[in-house]
């Protein structure tokens, strides 16, 4: 648990965004976003986009999990319409930061608020208007959770599906990883760039999903997709209480058989000379 002195927090002024919720019947989201290394500037363009299309019935709060804490502090201070709370982290780099989302978003567990609790990944951008209620939706008394379909393998035809279930997919295919998903099973691939759920639902997703990462590294194996390797599995285990919705939460544009869904969600375009500062 880290000290007061470790978090950093900027508020709304005047009322904390709790207070909000309770004084204006709003919906406090709270939003894991993790930006180290070259991809800070992402995660500010990801905060900027989010709080000039969130509606008023909703509050967000920002829980940053960041190496440059000399960024965040500024961020922290320029960002007026939002919550951020910062939360220290190793500079893992690729692709040991995306595998370890799981457990790094546990160990900041502190922060979050008590309605709606979201990932996203850092290049991502909202270009739509949105509110808790748009995330509430699919919820219902018995699922808590709702994942999203991967833009790349939804609405494929028959033949691209048939080869997706084959070793040529994206599934986890290797039985010695804590990610394998039978071939039986391999009917929906989601995507790991966002998902989001009730607190309780969403802590134990985490609580879950760091441990078989954590398996599989002592066993020297690294998923074939990181961490959505092991979103995966787990969704085939957890069918019955979670909810798949449109690749409109997590777009891209260079799919073209996404022609006819409304983006909400889009993952920014990266410059050519872009590249992963990789794990050491």
């Amino acid at each position: 648990m880290q000290s007061e002195s470790h978090i950093a927090r900027h508020s709304v002024e005047v009322v904390s965004t709790e207070r909000k919720a309770e004084n204006e019947n709003h919906v406090v989201l709270s939003i894991f976003v993790i930006a180290t290394k070259n991809y800070l500037s992402f995660a500010e363009t990801l905060i900027r986009s989010a709080t000039e299309h969130v509606r008023a019935d909703t509050s967000l709060r920002f829980l940053l999990l960041t190496d440059d804490a000399e960024w965040a502090a500024h961020l922290t201070r320029t960002s007026t319409k939002c919550e951020i709370l910062v939360k220290p982290i190793p500079s893992l780099g690729w692709p040991r930061a995306t595998l370890m989302r799981y457990e790094l978003m546990l160990d900041a567990w502190q922060l979050v608020g008590h309605d709606l609790v979201a990932y996203m990944d850092a290049d991502m951008e909202f270009v739509r208007p949105f509110s808790a209620s748009d995330l509430l939706e699919p919820l219902t008394s018995t699922v808590d959770m709702v994942l999203v379909s991967h833009p790349g393998y939804f609405n494929r035809n028959a033949m691209y599906k048939f080869l997706c279930r084959t070793l040529l997919g994206p599934w986890e295919h290797r039985r010695r990883s804590m990610a394998y998903v039978p071939r039986r099973l391999r009917r929906i691939y989601v995507c790991g760039g966002m998902f989001w759920g009730r607190v309780s639902g969403f802590n134990q997703l985490l609580q879950q999903l760091a441990h078989s990462v954590r398996v599989d590294l002592d066993r020297g194996i690294h998923a074939r997709h990181n961490d959505e390797s092991h979103l995966n599995r787990w969704f085939t285990e957890h069918s019955d209480k979670c909810n798949v919705v449109s690749p409109g939460w997590a777009f891209d544009f260079t799919y073209r058989q996404l022609n006819g869904i409304t983006p909400i969600v889009v993952a920014v375009r990266k410059a050519k000379d872009f590249r992963r500062i990789l794990s050491e």
